[in-house]
């Protein structure tokens, strides 16, 4: 996901992960922030994951389908 075509994309990703809704996905300290842009600065691979990567694609199905059976078995 762009934020907009001025933000690079590896800059958006840490960007995104500091304003995700859910805490747990977001970074830990200023630290580990810090460390990742850090790393965006040296062109280096930074740790937050890309939302439109495979994997968190992956994990927004389980969720939502884990969310939908929760909701058909507790009545």
């Amino acid at each position: 996901m762009l934020l907009t075509p001025m933000v690079p994309r590896d800059l958006g990703t840490i960007i995104l992960k500091c304003l995700n809704k859910d805490r747990f996905k977001r970074y830990e300290s200023a630290r580990e922030l810090a460390a990742d842009i850090g790393r965006w600065q040296k062109g280096d691979p930074e740790h937050a994951e890309d939302v439109n990567s495979p994997r968190c694609f992956a994990q927004k199905v389980l969720n939502r389908y884990a969310t939908q059976y929760e909701r058909t078995t507790s009545h």
